[in-house]
């Protein structure tokens, strides 16, 4: 898998992701976004299917990466 948007979607693709979505953060979880609707989801784990879906790239941020970080780092 390349470090590049085009080539992780297509291997999380060939995995069972719907079309939909265009990942665009992998870690402890995947990001991804779908055009169609302008929302963002929260991937856990190894599912195609979305956990949590944002309205937002803010609510997106705010709802995984700051609520991880923010204990930890002191934000």
């Amino acid at each position: 898998m390349g470090d590049d948007i085009d080539s992780v979607t297509r291997v999380h693709r060939e995995k069972g992701l719907s079309q939909d979505w265009v990942v665009f953060h992998v870690g402890l979880g995947m990001s991804a976004f779908r055009a169609s609707d302008g929302r963002y989801a929260w991937f856990e784990g190894q599912s195609d299917a979305p956990s949590q879906l944002f309205d937002s790239l803010d609510d997106w941020y705010l709802g995984t990466l700051r609520a991880e970080y923010t204990g930890r780092y002191g934000l």
